[in-house]
């Protein structure tokens, strides 16, 4: 059996042979400079054809290799070798463009190393040169194609923007607009209710009562848009919000529903404070506690629990109540704008409720999310990033 071979002996002329072969066949390109000006090349593999040269043009000195390079490159590359050469590190790697034959550009990756003789002056510089003139065609194409995606997106941004403001003042116009005829609606119904309720049957009555309903709900769905038109144009201020005040003032405002239906509100240990938008936070949670009265009028004993936790460097508020509840399949629907899981007959609203909780959180850089099961109730969570 052959003895294996000593990886630490020198290697043998069959060992060179192997070598040379391996590097001619390789597409890189080995070299050796003299280190004196021009760089005159002492060595050079036969992997320099690729480039339409011959060994002999280098070797010879017909050709000096730093004639080869790119003007806009050269300065550079004599800068970062003259520095290598004084100071080291003596390991390094460069990327530049020479000339070929033909008279076309390629780019070089080149690996270059120094050695230097014992009063650490350097005698050569060896380097292995591959061509990447097809990485960087790719490089500049994904940058092309980058830009382009960016001017695509930055327009298309723009034209979002554009339409959103259009919709938004439509939206704030058509709903301000809507409110002179919807006031005579109800001007003058209550005052045929008022002047001439003995002349109406019991069947106009109910018309009548018909109409005014019809009215409030139109009224209720304006100031719901004109309230979701408004969250986009204000400023926000974030800062200290006292959050138990917040809590406690939405409450007060329910306080006679609450009241009357014995409602019961739990209100846990809350943070003293959060960082957030007061009258988007206040906006919320009236939601909220709204959407916890509403679907709680069925339940035999209604209540309501307020509680906070820590999450990573956010502050999550729940709201949780005893309600009808809902399947999870809807969760997402449920957010979005005059979506409704309910008949309006059963359970009164415009569907704008959660899509203003959404959209308000959303502007304060936070999320709400909800867990439910149909007859088991509902708890939202909102998010604050502190």
């Amino acid at each position: 059996m052959e003895k294996p071979t000593d990886a630490t002996a020198p290697c043998n002329a069959t060992d060179a042979a192997r070598i040379t072969a391996l590097i001619n066949r390789s597409p890189v390109v080995a070299i050796e400079w003299h280190n004196q000006p021009g760089w005159p090349v002492r060595f050079v593999s036969d992997g320099v054809a690729q480039w339409g040269y011959g060994r002999d043009d280098f070797i010879s000195g017909r050709i000096q290799y730093a004639d080869l390079i790119h003007a806009d490159d050269r300065p550079r590359i004599e800068r970062d070798v003259a520095e290598h050469l004084a100071n080291g590190p003596d390991d390094y790697r460069q990327e530049y463009r020479i000339r070929t034959a033909s008279g076309t550009w390629v780019w070089l990756d080149d690996r270059t190393w120094l050695t230097r003789d014992e009063h650490g002056a350097v005698t050569e510089i060896h380097g292995v040169l591959l061509d990447i003139t097809a990485t960087k065609a790719a490089e500049a194409e994904v940058r092309r194609l980058n830009a382009t995606l960016e001017d695509r997106v930055a327009e298309r941004t723009a034209q979002l923007q554009a339409a959103n403001q259009e919709l938004r003042s439509f939206s704030y116009t058509v709903s301000h607009d809507l409110k002179a005829p919807l006031r005579g609606i109800e001007g003058y119904s209550q005052l045929l209710l008022e002047q001439y309720r003995d002349r109406l049957d019991e069947d106009g009555r109910h018309f009548l009562m018909s109409i005014r309903r019809g009215a409030l709900t139109m009224h209720e769905l304006i100031e719901d848009l004109l309230a979701y038109s408004r969250i986009e144009r204000q400023a926000l201020d974030i800062r200290a919000v006292d959050l138990p005040a917040v809590v406690q003032g939405v409450l007060d405002g329910f306080a006679h529903e609450i009241q009357t239906r014995a409602v019961e509100v739990v209100v846990k240990e809350l943070p003293p404070q959060v960082r957030t938008d007061p009258s988007g936070l206040t906006l919320v949670l009236r939601n909220l506690v709204s959407n916890a009265l509403k679907f709680t009028r069925t339940a035999p004993a209604a209540h309501i629990r307020i509680d906070a936790y820590r999450h990573d460097r956010h502050i999550v508020l729940t709201v949780a109540d005893n309600g009808v509840g809902f399947d999870m399949k809807y969760h997402d629907r449920i957010f979005e704008i005059f979506q409704r899981l309910h008949r309006a007959e059963d359970y009164p609203g415009t569907g704008i409720g959660l899509a203003l909780v959404r959209k308000a959180l959303q502007r304060m850089g936070g999320t709400v999310w909800a867990v439910s099961e149909p007859g088991q109730g509902a708890t939202f969570h909102v998010e604050l990033r502190q």
